[in-house]
């Protein structure tokens, strides 16, 4: 084989195999970042009426910068609000990218491109970094690790997997504790994603499908029917730690919602309490195989120095509950049978 057949040999063998390796990294980062959904049936709107034209001018160009950093494309309206809070579009740094890009210089970037590319690069980075640790993704502690900085993840994994507000707050206080010579009075915004979700808008799922469940066990289909129908009216009332039932419907906490539908729905008349009481002076303890719709769910150490029993939802099947544990979501269907929920059942009562 003579020398100008030898280099053209080299140079064809060297574009085979990076293309394989291109293929191989393609697949990979897909096969990462398809699994990227939430379980919460709560979901963002398309609606973007709250989203400035400021920002949405934007769009094409974020839009763009999510494909090439293997975004999914349902995020966007999370993106959007996620600028909105950053400079509501009136500065050249959309996303205030420059303290991530230059190691904490502020106003160097100059031009929204260059902002939205870093912080669809900072998305890409963050959802690798939680799936590379094993915690439960969502999307605001995407956002919340945007701003805090990846340190965040690490305090996550060592307090709940996922993201609550509490590990945000803890997470927050610790570092103002530990950092030398911080010059603010605060770490980062712990209502941060509070701030973002106020500019979208929610479809709450209220058609969950619990059509398999047998609700003629529970006191009869018009009992849970009623029960059901009585806790959907308050889907997405947002949660507030000790709500009374004289804030209700504005506002609830886990027990004063599950007491609130009960008491309303007229099945059972449950005084202002907490989850423990309920449990302890309504309830009969019963297996989880004999668990019907509109039995209770009750889970222990959901925070921190919490009684025996921290929290409360009423069962509507399918490994699903109705409750209210944080925002944005309030009063929401959820999956117990996750990681943190499995962490922390406690077992499922039934109202004598």
């Amino acid at each position: 084989m003579n020398i100008k057949k030898k280099l053209l040999f080299f140079f064809l063998f060297n574009i085979l195999i990076f293309s394989f390796i291109g293929i191989f990294i393609i697949s990979s980062t897909f096969v990462i970042y398809k699994n990227f959904n939430s379980n919460n049936s709560t979901t963002v709107s398309q609606d973007l009426s709250k989203i400035p034209e400021s920002v949405k001018r934007y769009s094409s160009l974020i839009e763009m910068y999510m494909k090439k950093y293997n975004i999914p494309e349902e995020y966007l309206p999370f993106i959007l609000a996620q600028a909105t809070q950053e400079s509501y579009g009136n500065n050249a740094d959309i996303f205030q990218a420059s303290e991530s890009k230059y190691n904490g210089r502020i106003g160097v970037i100059k031009n929204p491109e260059e902002s939205i590319e870093h912080a669809m690069k900072r998305w890409n980075e963050i959802m690798f970094q939680i799936k590379e640790k094993g915690i439960e993704f969502s999307i605001p502690l995407v956002l919340q690790t945007y701003n805090f900085g990846s340190g965040y993840l690490n305090w996550v994994k060592n307090n709940g997997n996922k993201y609550t507000k509490e590990n945000a707050i803890s997470f927050s206080n610790h570092m103002m504790k530990t950092l030398v010579g911080w010059k603010y009075n605060r770490y980062g915004d712990t209502k941060y994603v509070e701030h973002i979700y106020r500019y979208l808008n929610f479809n709450t799922n209220s058609n969950i499908n619990i059509s398999n469940t047998n609700s003629n066990n529970f006191s009869g289909s018009r009992d849970f029917q009623k029960l059901i129908n009585e806790a959907k009216k308050y889907l997405g009332a947002p949660y507030v730690f000790g709500a009374n039932y004289n804030n209700a419907p504005k506002c609830f906490d886990c027990s004063s919602f599950v007491g609130y539908v009960y008491t309303k729905s007229g099945y059972k008349n449950i005084s202002r309490t907490t989850a423990y009481l309920i449990f302890k002076n309504h309830c009969v303890p019963i297996q989880p195989n004999e668990a019907k719709p509109g039995d209770l769910i009750f889970f222990h150490s959901t925070y921190k120095n919490a009684p025996p029993i921290s929290h409360i939802g009423i069962y509507v099947g399918n490994n699903t509950m109705i409750h209210t544990g944080g925002n944005p979501e309030g009063v929401h269907f959820e999956k117990f049978d996750t990681k943190f929920w499995k962490s922390h059942f406690y077992g499922f009562g039934r109202v004598k």
